[in-house]
């Protein structure tokens, strides 16, 4: 290939790089290989598009809209990826929702069906939700600063070993900083077992193929607008 090709390549890459949503800045899960029972490594992430400045409802330079967020995320659907964990720092100028889904494992205990209580902790900018076993635990849409006290949602929930469905929902929406660092992060304690607060790892976490299957609007449906 000519130097000259080579250069219109390399261009080219940049600006696809550039033209991507802000998770392009964190690296996916490989191919996935999805064992006998049919589960496979990682979270689905389903990434949506929003409305800069949501319609012209959120002013450039203000932190805080006079807004409903439900009717402003998830509205177009951009793509899907497996990826292997929940902690990102997204560099982005904002205007996007993320749904992760598949399934949370907690580890095997010398008693099968006993429960230990785990909290669980996501810390983010802006908006969060935490669903496990089809149980709303956090309902946090609205934005937040990563500076706020309140940037941290925590809530307990006693579960057995073995796999439990978990989808974690997130929107970014304006960034008042150049270069801002979105964080969204989920996180994990259960003192019973002498787990520190500590970022859930990629090995506990899987998905099916149907969870690779996007949908519209936020999971319990709650955006007006079509």
């Amino acid at each position: 290939m000519s130097r000259v090709l080579l250069a219109a390549a390399a261009v080219a890459l940049a600006l696809f790089v550039q033209a991507l949503p802000a998770e392009a800045q964190t690296a996916p899960a490989p191919t996935p290989v999805y064992d006998a029972e049919g589960y496979a490594p990682g979270l689905a992430a389903h990434y949506y598009r929003d409305e800069d400045y949501w319609g012209g409802q959120w002013p450039d330079g203000v932190s805080v809209p006079n807004v409903a967020s439900a009717d402003h995320t998830f509205r177009q659907y951009k793509y899907t990826r497996v990826e292997p964990l929940i902690s990102h720092l997204f560099i982005t100028r904002g205007w996007f929702s993320v749904r992760w889904q598949g399934y949370l494992t907690i580890p095997a205990a010398e008693t099968p069906d006993a429960e230990f209580l785990y909290k669980f902790y996501v810390f983010a900018d802006d908006g969060c939700r935490l669903f496990i076993d089809g149980e709303k635990l956090i309902d946090d849409w609205r934005p937040c600063s990563e500076n706020a006290p309140d940037a941290i949602r925590s809530v307990s929930k006693k579960l057995k070993a073995g796999r439990h469905r978990i989808v974690v929902e997130y929107f970014q929406g304006q960034s008042l900083a150049a270069n801002d660092r979105d964080p969204i992060r989920l996180s994990w304690e259960c003192r019973a077992r002498g787990l520190k607060s500590t970022v859930i790892p990629e090995t506990q976490f899987s998905h099916r193929r149907e969870d690779l299957t996007p949908q519209a609007g936020r999971l319990d449906g709650a955006s007006k607008r079509k």
